[in-house]
């Protein structure tokens, strides 16, 4: 190695460093290849040490043929490249409109004329044609000039975002008319959180919740791959059902800039955007800067916010027995008579409008070899967005064009159907922490009243005295924002070979801020105070070679891991909740609490549930009103109390993911008709979870829940001894039917290997056709969310045993094991000989083992939580017509379409512990929505349960 060579490799891996010290790292390759032979066009016979160059606006490209005519070229940007072979004694021939996706190698065989014999030859299978022999992965690329004319595709609220490209793709569906953050993408049949995301290469799916981080704007895309099958065991964005990779414009020679402006009506709509992108003739330098942002509005259904569905489909707003406020019936929601649902407008609690901002930079810088004429490859790329979404929950949006008996504003109608005017709810917070889980008389607690602070809600701005007016025009909000930074070193061995160093810090947020939800009673679009956020890291290296004509060999490992914290605020809770419990003396952490001095029973012992409503709030120990327990006894000792809380109340999340993956592939070319890609993939996950058995207040209420609480030996479902027949003593044993609780705080540490072997492959059987297979088995982590649920506040039992412990969960962590699945597709891709149409058509199959099942833990703020649950089976079969080419004058279309029939059967859950699903609730609610309908309507029909239980 050169010195001047020693000291490339030096920096970049100095760089390299700095970026790992900062924040997030994985590889993913975003340049693909083109390979191929020529050969003699009479004989068939191999074409020696022909040049052959490969020429775009973004890349020319220069080699030779080795002596079985064969020629690579693997590190090549995206674009539509013209390829021209020169060789003594022969014709020289161009071959424009070959396309060059990334993460992709196409083959191009070449028949060299002999000279003199015609005057050229010129042939093309026309820019972004279906057909693909050079790749064996079901793969969908959208280029920029069809990004534009299907811009619309994905409604109103995807005019800027890669969505609606990705709408035009047969199998990905995209329900329309969705708006801002994560617009959710259904591929074969797959759930929202199974398809895997890319950012110029970058997995920019959020470990902690799987979502993608930001609005997939269209801002500076080159193309948008939709893979829907068969993707390589190398790839790194891993969705089980597919993934989205959105490739990023680089400079070109010449340069190019342009600028947008947009504007709609009625609903408001503006839109501004400046890109430019340029090289160096000698393109050792390239560059690409795209800056854009709008503001956009949403109406539903009509320009009147679908105000005629207002009386049948209209948000529940609150209670009452007034009909001149509500219709009298609606068979949708219903009530208990006599009391009936106030319908508010059919939008309220629906996103309103967004704002985003967006800039893209992405440059690529040149290192030329010393000895040939080749070169390494640095690029640089920095994406920033930032979204604000608002939302129709404002007080001035509680008033229905159903009427609110002639009242005209948001405020008044509120008043009069007993909503009251929306305040903003404040509580109380501890600020002693180093008091919790002790031991205090009744005047030791009052010498703490300083500690007991206000806490106002986040976002109030009057804060002079507790539950200030929400002002009429303030709603609801939510924010996400995204920063990534990334650095790739290519070292390029001649054309035949590279080795590519990857890496990227990555951050992301998702703030939801909703004093009006907090203070609704029935519907909501988010959460009080809900913060997270997430820092990726990792590394990953990729080694590919063309060992020999036949057999180009890849070698891919990564390490990523990511800091996240979910802190879902519940502070709202706080002020009613009790701060210090009665106990005795001789056994205070036992789990039994006991009954107040002035209550009928004085020193009897309570069960956890009586635990949360007895005792002393903060309130009463900010007021320095604690009674006295001196000489009252409890359980033969002298009562005292503990300190059992700490003043914050938030499901809260700071699991760990430790993922590594490690791949090794061969693209096998026995002859250039057949092509195979055998490879094998090892993902392993790891989850540490937090520790969850903080102290002796925790233990406290552990042993409450445990004291207090049998199992249903039928559901599962914990019961308090108390609502157990006509009542059970708290220190009685379980009745018959009933099992003991054992609720235990282990961490939450979990590893999961899997084994992926995959095998795909092309037949060209010429080239105007091409049939393509694909077998492989596929898995995606779950997320990290699920595996772990911890509290900001001490009982943590209470609220984790409450959602969980029917579905076998014994403890805060449980593992949620990865979903797989076997995928098969078979592809036929067929070009219009003579013209610039071609088809693809694939039927598919994927049966997925381990499928993850959402539920509600909130169905007001739309929190979920997710369990295995059973097996879906998905199959169809996707066509695609395509005409032309968007990017360039003349006519172009597409047609696309798919069928899918996708079914999920439900087991019982993985513990077997109580014979229970994850749908059992809902068919127990069913069950009771319809005993109601036919113990109260003539005629009352049952409905029916859900799935095959």
């Amino acid at each position: 190695m050169t010195r001047r060579s020693f000291r490339h490799v030096v920096t970049a891996l100095v760089l390299l460093v700095a970026f790992v010290c900062q924040g997030t790292w994985a590889l993913a390759g975003t340049t693909g290849g083109l390979t191929g032979s020529v050969i003699d066009a009479e004989s068939s016979a191999p074409v020696a040490g022909a040049q052959v160059t490969v020429a775009s606006p973004s890349q020319n490209a220069t080699g030779t043929t080795d002596a079985t005519g064969h020629y690579t070229f693997l590190t090549l940007p995206p674009d539509t490249y013209t390829v021209t072979i020169a060789k003594s004694g022969y014709q020289s021939t161009s071959i424009p409109g070959q396309v060059v996706f990334a993460d992709t190698v196409q083959t191009l065989t070449v028949r060299l004329p002999k000279a003199l014999k015609t005057i050229a030859h010129v042939s093309a299978t026309g820019v972004g044609s279906l057909v693909k022999s050079g790749t064996t992965a079901d793969i969908y690329s959208v280029n920029a000039g069809m990004q534009k004319a299907a811009s619309a595709l994905g409604g109103g609220g995807g005019l800027n975002s890669a969505y609606s490209a990705v709408a035009s793709v047969p199998g990905a569906y995209v329900p329309a008319n969705q708006t801002g953050y994560f617009q959710t993408v259904a591929i074969r049949g797959g759930d929202y959180d199974q398809v895997g995301y890319e950012f110029d290469g970058v997995p920019v799916n959020r470990s902690f919740d799987n979502y993608p981080s930001s609005s997939a704007s269209s801002l500076g895309n080159a193309e948008v791959q939709v893979y829907t099958g068969a993707n390589p065991a190398n790839s790194e964005s891993q969705g089980l059902s597919g993934y989205i990779n959105q490739v990023i414009k680089t400079g070109t020679y010449p340069g190019y800039a342009q600028a947008e402006l947009g504007v709609g009506t009625p609903t408001f709509y503006h839109r501004a955007m400046v890109e430019a992108g340029g090289s160096t003739p000698d393109r050792l330098f390239s560059y690409y800067v795209g800056v854009a942002g709008y503001n956009q509005a949403f109406n539903y259904l009509d320009n009147q916010n679908g105000a005629s569905l207002d009386n049948w489909v209209g948000a529940p707003m609150g209670l009452t027995a007034n009909s001149s406020y509500a219709p009298t019936i609606n068979y949708l929601v219903g009530a208990p008579l006599p009391f009936q649902y106030f319908m508010g407008p059919f939008n309220y609690s629906f996103q309103s409008s967004i704002a985003t901002r967006d800039v893209v930079l992405n440059f690529h810088v040149a290192i030329p070899h010393r000895f040939d004429a080749g070169r390494d490859d640095i690029q640089m790329l920095w994406n920033s967005e930032s979204l604000l979404n608002q939302y129709y929950s404002t007080t001035n949006d509680i008033t229905s064009t159903a009427g609110c008996g002639g009242l005209t504003t948001g405020a008044d109608c509120a008043n009069a159907i007993g909503l009251g005017a929306p305040v903003y709810i404040d509580s109380v917070t501890w600020g002693c922490p180093g008091a919790v889980g002790g031991s205090f008389s009744a005047a030791g607690l009052n010498a703490l009243a300083g500690c007991v602070k206000p806490y106002y809600f986040p976002s109030s701005q009057n804060r002079t005295a507790a539950f200030q007016t929400i002002a009429g025009s303030t709603g609801d909000t939510t924010r996400n924002n995204q920063e990534i930074v990334k650095l790739q070193y290519t070292k390029n061995f001649g054309s035949t070979a590279f080795l590519r160093v990857y890496g990227y810090t990555y951050y992301s947020d998702w703030l939801q801020n909703g004093p009006q939800t907090t203070y609704a009673d029935f519907t909501g679009c988010c959460s009080p105070d809900y913060e997270l956020t997430g820092h990726t890291r990792g590394v990953s290296v990729t080694y590919q070679n063309q060992i020999n004509p036949q057999n180009l060999v890849s070698a891919q490992a990564s390490y990523v891991t990511s800091s996240s914290v979910r802190d879902n605020n519940h502070f709202y809770q706080v002020g009613g909740i009790t701060a210090a419990s009665i106990v005795s003396s001789a056994n205070p952490y036992g789990g039994l609490c006991y009954a107040l001095p002035a209550s009928p029973n004085p020193g009897g012992a309570l069960g956890a549930v009586q635990c949360n409503h007895n005792g002393v709030t903060f309130g009463t120990i900010g007021s320095g009103t604690a009674p006295s327990v001196t000489g009252n006894t409890c359980g033969g000792a002298p009562c005292t109390y503990i300190l059992d809380e700490n003043g914050l109340a938030a499901t809260y999340n700071q699991v760990i993911p430790k993922f590594f993956s490690a791949s090794l592939t061969d693209e096998f070319r026995p002859s250039d008709r057949l092509l195979f890609n055998l490879g094998v993939r090892l993902d392993s996950f790891t989850f540490q979870g937090q520790n969850t058995d903080t102290g002796v207040a925790r233990d406290f209420w552990t042993n409450a829940f445990n004291q207090d609480y049998c199992i249903n030996n039928i559901s599962g479902v914990p019961v308090a001894k108390g609502n157990i027949g006509t009542g059970v003593p708290v220190t009685s044993p379980c009745p018959a039917g009933y099992g003991h609780a054992n609720w235990q705080n282990n961490p939450a540490n979990f590893t999961f290997n899997i084994w992926q072997p995959r095998i795909s492959g092309t037949y060209t059987v010429n080239p105007e056709n091409v049939v393509r297979f694909s077998y492989g088995r596929y898995t995606q982590a779950p997320n990290s969310a699920f595996e772990q649920y911890n509290t900001s506040q001490e009982n943590l039992a209470a609220y984790d045993a409450a959602n969980f412990y029917a579905f076998g969960r014994t403890s805060p962590g449980y593992p949620i094991q990865p979903p797989t699945s076997i995928n098969y597709d078979l592809s036929w891709e067929h070009h219009f000989k003579g013209t610039d149409m071609s088809l693809k058509l694939t039927p598919f199959l994927r049966q997925t083992q381990n499928q993850i099942q959402n539920f509600f833990l909130d169905q007001k703020t739309g929190f979920i939580s997710g369990l295995n649950v059973g097996d879906q089976r998905s199959q169809g079969i996707e066509f695609q017509l395509q005409k032309g080419d968007f990017s360039r004058n003349g006519f172009a279309g597409q047609l696309s379409f798919a069928y899918t029939n996708s079914y999920i059967h439900y087991g019982t859950l993985p513990s077997g512990q109580f014979g229970t699903s994850v749908i059992a609730g809902t068919n127990e609610a069913i069950s009771a929505y319809n005993a109601f309908t036919q113990a109260c309507t003539p005629g009352g029909q049952y409905v029916g349960k859900v799935g095959p239980n």
